[in-house]
């Protein structure tokens, strides 16, 4: 497998400090302005690596395993396994910060969960090339690769997944049971490490969908509250103290206007029946509202009602006819009128005799 060393050289390149070189070559392989940059440029080509790296002091905080999975399922696939290591460094890194700045799952070893975004991420990196990857490792000076095992930072991986079963048991998003056999498989020196992390994700991901669940249910029930308050707002309400419109012609629209009351009715009285135009040339008309508003009218013999209502029916009051009251004007006209002739008359007879004598 190939080998590499990630160091930092700042002096060398301010812009791009952190170089990829082979221990045993002089020139290097390429610069880069990030640590992160470098791992994820070289892991893309797919090859079994070894690399040593600084940190931002010059001094080696750990290695990366980059190998074939010895699994039998994983042969046909050829999966690559990236195996961070911190432990016995002296450069103060931590295994989690090590496993998320390189986009390795802490506890499957893989890059495969970061797939999508390292695809967009690997494209825009930015480097300088020093040499060419496909001849700048020679065969005579490839290291011969150890057991997977002895790669794997099992003291920190088991820390990891103590965190992860406290979270677990903090939370109550377990059985007592189930968080006892999660411990005890810890505590076997040969545990399987991915099947605990496999179990571990397995009660999450059941926890989540119980929570997505009622977090949709919740969702749901709000927006039929909101259709519901929105329906509501949109009935006018209906307010009493409200100066009534009498409209004669009534609403061809809105047919659940409320009934117009007649400005010269009797306030005392309570009913839907309409009175327009007591004072028409053609009669009063009694006014029924039926649908578009349209107007029925009564005899022209009865005028404006005084009558009482039953609730039911309503009896108007016959108006009384206006020919009597002129007769009555002209006769008492006419009565003035020889009044008026007659005492013309005896003025006159008053002042012959007066002439005669």
């Amino acid at each position: 497998m190939k080998r590499l060393n990630l160091l930092w050289k700042p002096k060398e390149d301010e812009t791009y400090p952190w170089l990829l070189k082979h221990p045993k070559i002089k020139e290097g392989l390429a610069k880069f302005k990030t640590r992160q940059d470098a791992v994820d440029w070289f892991l893309n080509f797919g090859d079994e690596v070894y690399i040593w790296f600084q940190n931002n002091e010059g001094i080696f905080g750990g290695q990366l395993a980059v190998l074939e999975s010895e699994n039998p399922k994983d042969k046909d696939s050829k999966k690559l396994l990236s195996i961070p290591k911190v432990s016995g460094f002296d450069g103060g890194e931590t295994y989690n910060g090590i496993c998320e700045e390189f986009s390795i799952h802490p506890s499957y070893l893989s890059r495969e969960p970061y797939k999508s975004a390292l695809a967009k991420r690997i494209p825009e990196i930015d480097f300088v090339l020093i040499s060419d990857p496909a001849t700048y490792f020679p065969a005579d000076l490839e290291m011969k690769k150890r057991s997977q095992s002895s790669y794997v930072d099992l003291n920190a991986i088991k820390a990891s997944l103590e965190l992860k079963i406290k979270e677990l048991e903090d939370q109550k998003n377990a059985s007592d049971e189930t968080i006892n056999s999660l411990k005890e498989q810890l505590e076997n020196k040969k545990f399987d490490f991915m099947k605990v992390e496999e179990e571990i994700e397995a009660i999450k991901n059941q926890k989540d969908q119980e929570i997505n669940a009622v977090r949709e249910e919740a969702e749901k029930k709000i927006e039929e509250v909101k259709a519901e308050a929105a329906a509501t707002a949109e009935q006018p309400a209906y307010d009493p103290n409200a100066e009534v419109q009498y409209d004669p012609y009534g609403n061809p629209i809105d047919l659940n206007a409320q009934p117009a009351m007649d400005p010269y009715g009797n306030p005392y009285v309570q009913s839907e029946t309409i009175m327009a135009d007591p004072y028409g040339t053609e009669g009063g008309y009694l006014v029924q509202p039926e649908a578009y508003g349209q107007l029925t009218p009564y005899e022209a013999n009865y005028g404006y009602p005084t009558g009482m209502y039953d609730g039911t029916q309503f009896y108007p009051v016959q108006r009384k006819s206006d020919k009597g009251i002129w007769v009555g004007v002209g006769i008492a006209a006419a009565v003035l009128l020889i009044i008026l002739i007659l005492d013309i008359l005896v003025l006159l007879s008053l002042t012959n005799v007066a002439q005669i004598f």
